[in-house]
Protein backbone atom coordinates (compact mmCIF):
# COMPACT_ATOMS: atom_id res chain seq x y z
CA UNK A 1 0.00 0.00 0.00
CA UNK A 2 1.19 3.37 -0.52
CA UNK A 3 1.76 5.97 2.26
CA UNK A 4 1.68 9.71 1.99
CA UNK A 5 3.14 11.52 4.75
CA UNK A 6 1.55 15.29 3.77
CA UNK A 7 4.17 17.52 6.23
CA UNK A 8 3.48 21.21 6.42
CA UNK A 9 3.29 23.87 8.92
CA UNK A 10 -0.34 24.25 8.39
CA UNK A 11 -2.26 26.28 6.61
CA UNK A 12 -0.98 24.87 3.47
CA UNK A 13 -3.54 22.62 2.00
CA UNK A 14 -2.22 19.71 3.38
CA UNK A 15 -5.67 18.49 5.17
CA UNK A 16 -6.99 18.73 1.36
CA UNK A 17 -4.36 17.27 -0.22
CA UNK A 18 -4.43 14.40 2.09
CA UNK A 19 -8.31 13.46 1.62
CA UNK A 20 -6.92 13.23 -2.42
CA UNK A 21 -4.03 10.97 -1.73
CA UNK A 22 -6.38 8.82 0.64
CA UNK A 23 -8.44 7.80 -2.62
CA UNK A 24 -4.67 5.96 -3.90
CA UNK A 25 -3.39 4.67 -0.43
CA UNK A 26 -3.38 6.41 3.44
CA UNK A 27 -2.15 9.73 3.45
CA UNK A 28 -1.22 10.87 7.00
CA UNK A 29 -1.07 14.77 7.87
CA UNK A 30 2.16 15.92 9.90
CA UNK A 31 2.96 18.59 11.33
CA UNK A 32 6.89 17.95 12.80
CA UNK A 33 9.30 20.20 11.82
CA UNK A 34 12.00 18.00 11.89
CA UNK A 35 12.37 15.16 9.03
CA UNK A 36 14.30 12.10 10.63
CA UNK A 37 17.11 11.19 8.77
CA UNK A 38 15.32 7.62 8.41
CA UNK A 39 11.40 7.37 7.62
CA UNK A 40 9.68 7.03 10.67
CA UNK A 41 6.20 5.78 11.99
CA UNK A 42 3.88 8.71 13.94
CA UNK A 43 1.87 8.44 16.39
CA UNK A 44 0.40 5.32 18.84
CA UNK A 45 -0.77 1.99 17.86
CA UNK A 46 -4.27 1.60 16.61
CA UNK A 47 -5.01 5.67 17.26
CA UNK A 48 -6.61 6.53 13.75
CA UNK A 49 -4.59 10.02 13.49
CA UNK A 50 -1.59 7.76 13.89
CA UNK A 51 0.46 5.75 11.86
CA UNK A 52 2.51 3.43 13.83
CA UNK A 53 1.87 -0.59 14.13
CA UNK A 54 4.01 -0.71 17.43
CA UNK A 55 3.26 0.10 20.80
CA UNK A 56 5.65 2.71 22.41
CA UNK A 57 7.77 2.37 25.77
CA UNK A 58 6.19 3.69 28.83
CA UNK A 59 3.35 5.26 26.85
CA UNK A 60 1.76 7.25 29.93
CA UNK A 61 4.76 8.34 31.45
CA UNK A 62 6.61 9.34 28.89
CA UNK A 63 4.28 10.87 26.59
CA UNK A 64 1.52 12.27 29.31
CA UNK A 65 2.59 15.59 28.87
CA UNK A 66 3.55 15.59 25.11
CA UNK A 67 0.86 18.41 23.69
CA UNK A 68 -1.43 16.33 21.44
CA UNK A 69 0.08 13.02 22.16
CA UNK A 70 2.27 13.81 19.59
CA UNK A 71 -0.08 12.30 16.93
CA UNK A 72 0.96 14.28 14.54
CA UNK A 73 4.48 14.43 15.32
CA UNK A 74 7.62 11.33 14.11
CA UNK A 75 7.52 9.19 16.85
CA UNK A 76 11.55 7.83 16.70
CA UNK A 77 10.47 4.38 15.55
CA UNK A 78 11.78 3.29 11.97
CA UNK A 79 9.64 1.84 9.56
CA UNK A 80 10.38 -1.84 8.63
CA UNK A 81 7.52 -3.13 6.46
CA UNK A 82 6.24 -3.77 2.93
CA UNK A 83 4.62 0.09 2.72
CA UNK A 84 5.53 2.30 -0.04
CA UNK A 85 6.13 5.75 1.69
CA UNK A 86 6.48 8.96 0.24
CA UNK A 87 7.01 11.80 2.24
CA UNK A 88 5.52 15.17 0.91
CA UNK A 89 6.63 18.74 1.90
CA UNK A 90 3.62 20.92 1.35
CA UNK A 91 4.69 24.68 1.46
CA UNK A 92 3.37 28.17 0.74
CA UNK A 93 3.82 32.15 0.65
CA UNK A 94 4.02 32.21 4.68
CA UNK A 95 2.13 35.23 4.62
CA UNK A 96 -1.30 33.11 3.72
CA UNK A 97 -0.22 30.46 6.18
CA UNK A 98 -0.05 32.83 8.97
CA UNK A 99 -3.28 34.26 8.70
CA UNK A 100 -4.66 31.30 7.90
CA UNK A 101 -3.51 29.32 11.92
CA UNK A 102 -0.94 30.93 13.24
CA UNK A 103 -2.89 33.12 15.17
CA UNK A 104 -4.29 29.88 17.18
CA UNK A 105 -1.75 29.43 20.40
CA UNK A 106 -2.67 25.35 19.68
CA UNK A 107 -1.64 25.32 16.23
CA UNK A 108 1.53 26.58 17.32
CA UNK A 109 1.98 24.06 19.51
CA UNK A 110 0.93 21.48 17.41
CA UNK A 111 3.58 22.58 15.03
CA UNK A 112 6.53 23.13 17.96
CA UNK A 113 6.66 27.03 17.16
CA UNK A 114 6.75 29.15 19.70
CA UNK A 115 3.54 30.77 21.23
CA UNK A 116 3.74 34.49 20.57
CA UNK A 117 1.26 36.70 18.80
CA UNK A 118 1.23 37.66 15.18
CA UNK A 119 1.15 41.70 16.11
CA UNK A 120 4.61 40.69 17.91
CA UNK A 121 6.19 39.01 15.31
CA UNK A 122 5.21 41.97 12.90
CA UNK A 123 6.65 44.14 15.85
CA UNK A 124 10.13 42.73 15.94
CA UNK A 125 10.71 42.07 11.86
CA UNK A 126 11.97 38.39 12.84
CA UNK A 127 10.80 34.89 12.27
CA UNK A 128 9.83 33.81 15.57
CA UNK A 129 7.81 31.20 14.29
CA UNK A 130 10.74 29.36 12.88
CA UNK A 131 9.04 29.24 9.42
CA UNK A 132 12.17 29.34 7.62
CA UNK A 133 14.11 26.77 9.84
CA UNK A 134 10.87 24.22 8.58
CA UNK A 135 11.55 24.93 5.58
CA UNK A 136 15.03 24.35 5.48
CA UNK A 137 14.79 21.25 7.20
CA UNK A 138 12.93 19.77 4.61
CA UNK A 139 14.53 21.11 1.61
CA UNK A 140 18.14 19.99 2.21
CA UNK A 141 19.10 16.36 1.62
CA UNK A 142 21.33 16.34 5.10
CA UNK A 143 21.51 12.69 6.46
CA UNK A 144 17.64 11.85 4.97
CA UNK A 145 18.35 8.28 3.57
CA UNK A 146 14.80 8.62 2.00
CA UNK A 147 13.09 11.21 -0.77
CA UNK A 148 11.52 14.39 -0.11
CA UNK A 149 8.92 15.96 -2.30
CA UNK A 150 8.82 19.32 -2.16
CA UNK A 151 5.21 20.54 -3.65
CA UNK A 152 4.74 24.30 -4.18
CA UNK A 153 0.72 24.94 -3.29
CA UNK A 154 0.43 27.75 -5.24
CA UNK A 155 0.58 25.70 -7.93
CA UNK A 156 -0.77 22.59 -7.08
CA UNK A 157 -4.14 22.89 -8.52
CA UNK A 158 -3.10 23.59 -12.26
CA UNK A 159 -0.03 21.09 -11.86
CA UNK A 160 -1.93 18.64 -10.04
CA UNK A 161 -1.08 15.89 -13.00
CA UNK A 162 2.79 16.09 -12.64
CA UNK A 163 2.13 14.88 -9.23
CA UNK A 164 -0.46 12.38 -9.83
CA UNK A 165 2.65 11.39 -12.76
CA UNK A 166 5.31 11.02 -10.17
CA UNK A 167 3.38 8.38 -7.99
CA UNK A 168 1.78 6.70 -10.59
CA UNK A 169 -1.76 7.30 -9.51
CA UNK A 170 -5.35 8.44 -10.81
CA UNK A 171 -4.51 7.73 -14.25
CA UNK A 172 -7.62 7.48 -15.40
CA UNK A 173 -8.37 10.70 -13.88
CA UNK A 174 -11.60 9.57 -12.27
CA UNK A 175 -10.94 11.46 -9.02
CA UNK A 176 -10.69 14.87 -9.21
CA UNK A 177 -9.29 17.60 -6.73
CA UNK A 178 -11.22 19.70 -4.81
CA UNK A 179 -11.49 23.31 -5.83
CA UNK A 180 -9.43 26.04 -4.61
CA UNK A 181 -11.25 27.44 -1.68
CA UNK A 182 -9.14 30.78 0.03
CA UNK A 183 -10.64 32.26 3.23
CA UNK A 184 -10.58 35.82 3.77
CA UNK A 185 -8.46 37.48 5.95
CA UNK A 186 -7.34 40.73 7.82
CA UNK A 187 -4.91 42.20 6.20
CA UNK A 188 -3.66 44.60 8.73
CA UNK A 189 -0.17 42.15 9.01
CA UNK A 190 0.23 42.32 5.21
CA UNK A 191 3.05 44.76 4.54
CA UNK A 192 4.92 43.61 7.70
CA UNK A 193 4.88 39.72 7.14
CA UNK A 194 6.12 40.34 3.82
CA UNK A 195 8.84 42.10 5.23
CA UNK A 196 9.52 40.01 7.37
CA UNK A 197 9.47 36.71 4.96
CA UNK A 198 10.61 38.17 1.64
CA UNK A 199 14.08 36.16 1.49
CA UNK A 200 12.18 33.19 1.63
CA UNK A 201 9.15 34.08 -0.70
CA UNK A 202 11.52 34.79 -3.21
CA UNK A 203 13.41 31.38 -2.49
CA UNK A 204 10.47 29.70 -2.88
CA UNK A 205 9.42 31.24 -5.95
CA UNK A 206 12.41 30.41 -7.47
CA UNK A 207 11.32 26.52 -7.09
CA UNK A 208 9.50 24.65 -9.55
CA UNK A 209 6.45 22.87 -8.82
CA UNK A 210 7.86 19.79 -7.27
CA UNK A 211 11.90 19.57 -6.45
CA UNK A 212 13.07 16.58 -5.35
CA UNK A 213 15.04 16.25 -2.57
Amino acid sequence: MKVFYVCSWGGCGSQLLCRYLNNFGKAVHIHDPNPPDNVEYIGFKNNSWGWCPYDLPEYEDKYKNIYNRGLEWFNGIKINDGNEYYVIFLYRNPVYSIKSRFWSPVHLKNIRAPTVAISKVCKDKIDLFSIEKWYINYMNKNNKKYTVYAVKYEELFDKIKELDQLFNINQNNEIKLEDKIETARNNRWDVDLNIVYKPLINSMKKNKFIEII
